[in-house]
């Protein structure tokens, strides 16, 4: 397991979910993903969906992370949601396991509607249809409001979780 997942079990347990529904090594079908049979899951997740144009927008948001990231977000574009630093991170992260069809984990700092800085780390994965087109990236995020990453994270740390941590940094340069 990815090193940036281990230390937070919900995203350990959300990564294997989605890895147990895989078929052959493929991206987990969407039509697969049944949340309510996860209910230790539900509340941590959210589910994001691009429109024709290429936005992505909320399907779904679970409880927590509506504590977390506020309130009104189901059915909204991210960009009438999120201020534009964290629009720009979460758009990158989502495009990159979008365009790849490859789960990726990020952790990068973000501020709190209360000015607090917090590190947050997110999975990212694609579901997809019967045809193998990512229609849908399932994803968690935990956060953290602790002395020791102020001097880890001066920059941003982004890897494929299913490929090797040396291989990581060019393989995401390529699908940004």
């Amino acid at each position: 397991m990815h090193t940036l997942i281990s230390e937070h079990p919900v995203l350990a347990q959300l990564w294997s979910y989605w890895c147990g529904k895989r078929r052959r090594g493929a991206a987990t079908r969407r039509a697969d993903v049944d949340l309510a049979a996860a209910p230790r899951l539900l509340p941590h997740v959210q589910i994001v969906e691009r429109d024709a144009a290429g936005a992505f927008r909320y399907r779904s948001t679970g409880n927590i992370l509506v504590d977390a990231l506020g309130a009104g977000r189901d059915g909204r574009p991210l960009r009438e949601v999120l201020p534009p630093e964290r629009l720009e991170a979460a758009s990158r992260h989502y495009a990159m396991a979008w365009n790849t069809g490859r789960p990726l984990c990020a952790r990068n700092k973000d501020m709190a509607s209360d000015a607090v800085e917090r590190l947050v780390t997110r999975v990212v994965l694609p579901l997809v249809d019967e045809e193998g087109r990512v229609v849908a990236i399932l994803t968690a995020q935990a956060f953290e409001c602790r002395m020791r990453w102020k001097l880890e994270t001066q920059v941003e740390q982004i890897g494929f979780l299913d490929a090797p941590a040396m291989a990581d940094a060019e393989a995401c340069r390529n699908a940004a």
